[in-house]
């Protein structure tokens, strides 16, 4: 009885051994798996922030005013002053925007997705340089683009250099008898 109860528990202990190699292999595996993980995103981070900091210098005006772009493990974007300081909250409402088409169209680049880009009232609160300046890149973004603006918001210059690459163009007419809008195409 005695040695049949030590064979039995030499079984256990041997599958018990086999379980605990196991373990320990599928740990390491996880370990390794989440460490190629975490170098993949910090690599694809960096890639987003250079391009994103190329296309920010490219469409902001006050480019000696802003160093760098940082983008946090979680993906927070932050914009350094020149003095290396975060300026994100000193940034203007046309600048945030700005900054956001930025990060946009960098992970656009860098992962090489292409989508429609969907923008309503993209120039509303733009200064005209922002404005210029948006109106030149935006068509190299994506191959489609949808701007959604009102009439006052897409002039001069801006209107001009979007104006060969317009595929498409609606205008929303209000009926004030039927209270309802309707669509007209423009060209």
């Amino acid at each position: 009885e005695v040695e049949s109860g030590i064979s039995k528990a030499e079984v256990h202990a041997k599958q018990a051994k086999k379980l605990q190699r196991r373990f320990t292999l599928s740990s390491k595996a996880a370990d390794a798996v989440d460490a190629i993980c975490d170098v993949f995103a910090a690599d694809m981070r960096q890639q987003i922030r250079k391009e994103a900091k190329s296309i920010f210098d490219t469409l902001i005006w006050k480019d000696s005013q802003f160093q760098d772009i940082s983008i946090s493990d979680d993906y927070h974007l932050e914009v350094l002053d020149r003095w290396g300081l975060p300026a994100r909250r000193e940034l203007s409402a046309g600048e945030r925007q700005v900054l956001s088409l930025a990060f946009i169209s960098g992970m656009s680049k860098v992962t090489g997705e292409e989508a429609p880009l969907v923008m309503d009232t993209p120039f509303g609160r733009l200064s005209s340089q922002h404005r210029e300046n948006i109106a030149t890149y935006i068509p190299e973004i994506t191959k489609q683009l949808v701007l959604l603006i009102t009439d006052e918001e897409l002039h001069s210059t801006a209107r001009a250099n979007l104006e060969p690459r317009i595929g498409t163009e609606y205008e929303l007419v209000f009926d004030q008898s039927t209270g309802c809008s309707s669509i007209r195409s423009v060209r």
